[in-house]
């Protein structure tokens, strides 16, 4: 196989084009690709992160913010920064990385997308097989029953649950709670399943889904790791890029494209 890079990597084109190649040859031997993709991925849009050095949670109290017991204790409050955090994600767009991963959907058999990201930038992109590990920040769910809700009546801040009057609360895992059943044994099959498993743009230190790569290298799958810093489970990687998503992952679909 043989294409010519095209455009401008980061840190003046250090990212190793080898190991790009290295990716696409097991890539272009696969039937079935899935990913987990985490913050960084978000970053390149702009969208601030939480657990990095300078990230959300180096400044705020997740316990305040990010629980149940948190939320009860201030709803008014907790409620208007989650909705300034929609704001944000608003005022952002899908990177060249979110693009890039949809279009791998038309290449292989089967290929799915779990993210702990709850921006929405891959079904957004046009992905279709996405499992929201860590929920949707436009989502809404009852308090009390956990039901989604479409429709909120936002003439009061929070707003009720048009059904019971619990309170409602943005469909977003929070510190303590589990994620949901569903979504995670879909993301648990794919990663089980995987010829290539591909994790992007995190640091690998939030479980479980930190763990879905060790579940594809046990299961014989291939293990490719793209992230600008190092991450807690580089040991898993088969072939380990040091690249931003948004310019390493076009440069993959371009090889993938040139090889078939």
């Amino acid at each position: 196989m043989d294409y010519k890079h095209k455009g401008t990597l980061s840190k003046g084109g250090m990212v190793n084009m080898d190991e790009i190649k290295n990716a696409v040859e097991l890539l272009l031997k696969a039937r079935r690709v899935s990913a987990l993709t985490g913050a960084g991925m978000s970053a390149e849009s702009g969208i601030q992160t939480f657990r990095d050095k300078d990230g959300i949670w180096t400044k705020m109290d997740p316990m305040k913010w990010a629980t149940r017991e948190g939320y009860l204790e201030n709803p008014r409050l907790v409620w208007e920064w989650y909705e300034a955090r929609r704001n944000q994600v608003k005022n952002s767009k899908p990177n060249d990385g979110h693009r890039a991963m949809a279009e791998f959907e038309k290449i292989f058999g089967h290929f799915s997308v779990a993210t702990q990201n709850i921006d929405g930038f891959h079904k957004l992109s046009g992905s279709k097989n996405v499992h929201e590990l860590h929920g949707n920040i436009f989502r809404n769910k009852c308090f009390d029953e956990n039901k989604i809700l479409e429709e909120l009546d936002e003439s009061t801040i929070p707003p009720r649950c048009p059904h019971c009057g619990a309170l409602a609360r943005p469909d977003v895992v929070w510190f303590g709670e589990v994620l949901p059943q569903e979504v995670w044994e879909a993301a648990f099959d794919d990663a089980k399943n995987s010829d290539v498993y591909m994790v992007v743009g995190t640091s690998g230190t939030v479980y479980p889904a930190a763990g879905l790569a060790a579940i594809a290298k046990k299961n014989d799958a291939k293990v490719v790791i793209i992230n600008p810093e190092d991450s807690e489970i580089d040991l898993l990687a088969d072939v380990l890029i040091k690249g931003k998503s948004g310019e390493v992952l076009p440069e993959i679909l371009r090889g993938l494209q040139a090889g078939k």
